[in-house]
């Protein structure tokens, strides 16, 4: 259960925090989103809406920073209860 509210978490901070300077040029061919995560984001955007705020644009960019940062986190287990950059692990390619 607490694993579920992480996902949930870190793919809401991912699509609302800005783009990262750095990163990986293009994404995987293969890469999508499944039903769950576009409904969570269907969501925060009804969310949005209800407090007159714009509706967000889905970045495929973005989920996908947001998806890989979600796995290290599970994988590898950095998080220190603090989110910033140090949250990644260092098993990164």
């Amino acid at each position: 259960m607490i694993v579920g509210k992480i996902k949930i978490w870190l793919f809401i901070i991912g699509i609302l925090v800005g783009s990262p300077i750095w990163g990986q040029k293009n994404l995987p061919k293969d890469f999508c989103l499944n039903a769950d995560e576009i409904q969570l984001f269907s969501k925060i955007n009804e969310l949005r809406v209800t407090y007159g705020k714009e509706k967000l644009q889905l970045s495929a960019s973005l989920s996908f920073v947001a998806k890989t940062h979600v796995n290290d986190l599970l994988t590898n287990l950095p998080d220190t209860s603090v989110c910033g950059l140090s949250s990644w692990s260092d098993k990164g390619n």
